[in-house]
Formats: structure tokens, C-alpha cells, sequence
């Protein structure tokens, strides 16, 4: 049974893979990335920036385990993230679907129960796009705000709001097993697993917030090995976090390619070089795909130790 799951994990990675790579050769132009300056500077900017990419796994699983822990769940970070981890190329298939769909598989398939599953993963959903569009919005540097994304102004207050209405109605603390029959609403939140509370919020609303500070960090180590010292590190970090929400909407695009990459080139168009903005969106995007096999690989690699460990004590 373990071969053949193996067996069919593999051959759908395969099959991911394959179509993620098709989908960039329609829809990307290499040309312009090949053209990147052949620097020691940018490769090791690229490399440190995958680096920082894959620094959001671990605080991913962290921010999981507590809003687990609020369902009366206990499960170790370093297993949630192998969980996330070992799943998180599923992404490159459009929609987020496919995602969501192996991660469950393989939650339950390692003993997590559906209800606590759902329940945290529309919670840990919401957040990281409120997380998003507070990061977005902060860091969004005056001049693009007056400039380039000061059409979509409503559009972005609008988003900020709801993100706060909604940070707020999670910090009301609701635990899963307090309310039964007291109305509908009162049904609502049992059946939903009640809400969070402020600590459990504040928490994973934190490591969902340094995901895209530490992104930042790379994508402005690269805007520097470009030599784009006109894209500061709260550009560089505002770019991404907002092109992240709306990527992850973008319907029919695998990880929000293109998607993203536009929002990233409408907030930092102005900084620099048209040729070399794309270099730095396009660079962006590599980092974060090299961030994803890299952890893909960790996890398997770690997921098969943890298993040997327990082969061994039974």
C-alpha cells in the first residue's frame, strides 16, 4: 500500500511539474531573464533570496500549530511543516486547488481530523490575506501610492478595512465547544470551530506578517545585485505582499503566475529601467520557485527520517 501511494505521489509530481513548466514557457519570455547580468552578485542574491523564501515554511507550520492548539489540537511545528512542505508544489496547478486537496489528503492520512483541518485552514486563509494587505498597504511607499496604484486607492482602503473588521472579529474569543444552541449564529460558530480569540490571532497574524517581511528582504537584496538602489526594502516588501493577494485570487493561474508578476510590475513601475523591473519581477518569481523545490526536497527527505525513526521504536 505505502509503495503504491508512493508510486502515485510521484507520478502526479511529475505531471505537475510537467504542466508548470509548459504553463511558463506559454506565458513567460526566458529571453528577457536570460539577458539578467551574469553576476556572482545576482546569482547570490537569488540564492539568499530562495533562502528568505523558505524561511515562511517553519513560521507557516508555527502560526498552524497554534490556531490547532485553540481546536484542542496538539501537533509538533516541525511535522506541520513537513505537512506543508511536502505539498506545496500541488500550487503550480490553477486555482490553489490541488493544494489544498494533497495537503488534506495528507493531514489525514497522518491521523489530523477533518474538522480541526477545515476549521484552521480557512482561519489560516483569512489571516495571511489580512496579513497581506496590512504589509501591502504600510510599506507602500508614498510616491507609488500618488502614482501608479493610486487608481485602485478605494479598492486597497476597501481591502483594509475588511482585513481589520476581520482581524477584530477574530480576536473575540469564542472557544470551539462554547456555544451550541443559543441561536443561530451561536450554532454557526460550534459548527465552525468558534473563533480564534486574541492571542491565538495575534499570533499567527504575526508569522503570516513576517512571512512577507522576510520576503522582502530578498526580493530587495535582488533589486541591489541589479543595482535598482531606487526600490527600497519597504517597495520591495509592499510589491510582493500585495501582489501575493491577488495572485492567490487570480483564477486559472498556477501559483499566481502572471498575475502576480502585474500587480509586482504596476507598484514598482518607476523605480528603475522598464528592462530592468522585469528582471527583478522575473527574479522574484525564480526565487520563490527554487524556495518551493527546496523545501519540497527538505521535507521528503525529513518526512522519510521521522518515518525510519518510528519503524524503529515499533
Amino acid at each position: 500500500m505505502k509503495l503504491a501511494w508512493r508510486i502515485c505521489s510521484l507520478l502526479v509530481s511529475l505531471a505537475l511539474g510537467g504542466y508548470f513548466l509548459w504553463f511558463c514557457l506559454q506565458h513567460l519570455d526566458l529571453n528577457t531573464l536570460i539577458a539578467t547580468p551574469n553576476k556572482t552578485s545576482v546569482l547570490g542574491a537569488l540564492l539568499a533570496a530562495s533562502l528568505c523564501y523558505t524561511a515562511i515554511y517553519p513560521l507557516t507550520g508555527l502560526a498552524w500549530r497554534q490556531l490547532l492548539l485553540r481546536q484542542g489540537q496538539n501537533w509538533s511545528p516541525t511535522q506541520l511543516t513537513v505537512f506543508i512542505g511536502i505539498t506545496q508544489l500541488a500550487k503550480y496547478v490553477p486555482g490553489n486547488i490541488a493544494q489544498h486537496i494533497c495537503r488534506a489528503a495528507y493531514s489525514f492520512k497522518h491521523g489530523m481530523l477533518m474538522r480541526p483541518y477545515a476549521t484552521t485552514i480557512v482561519q489560516e486563509t483569512l489571516l495571511a490575506a489580512a496579513a497581506s494587505v496590512l504589509i501591502g498597504i504600510l510599506f507602500l511607499a508614498p510616491a507609488t501610492w500618488h502614482s501608479t496604484v493610486g487608481h485602485y486607492r478605494p479598492v486597497l482602503l476597501t481591502a483594509l478595512a475588511l482585513s481589520c473588521i476581520g482581524i477584530l472579529i477574530f480576536c473575540i474569543n469564542v472557544p470551539p465547544s462554547s456555544a451550541r444552541k443559543n441561536g443561530p449564529i451561536s450554532k454557526f460558530l460550534y459548527m465552525t470551530g468558534g473563533l480564534p480569540g486574541p492571542s491565538t490571532t495575534l499570533k499567527a497574524l504575526a508569522a503570516y506578517s513576517c512571512n512577507y517581511l522576510i520576503i522582502g528582504i530578498g526580493i530587495w537584496l535582488l533589486a541591489l545585485a541589479l543595482s535598482l538602489s531606487s526600490v527600497s526594502y519597504g517597495t520591495a516588501t509592499s510589491a510582493f505582499a500585495i501582489a501575493w493577494i491577488l495572485g492567490f485570487l487570480a483564477p486559472g493561474a498556477p501559483a499566481g503566475l502572471g498575475a502576480r508578476e502585474g500587480v509586482m510590475l504596476l507598484v514598482l513601475t518607476g523605480n528603475g529601467s522598464d528592462e530592468k523591473i522585469l528582471q527583478l519581477v522575473m527574479l522574484s518569481r525564480a526565487s520563490t520557485m527554487l524556495g518551493d523545490l527546496i523545501v519540497f526536497s527538505a521535507s521528503v527527505l525529513l518526512s522519510n527520517h521521522i518515518n525510519r525513526k518510528k519503524q524503529m521504536l515499533t
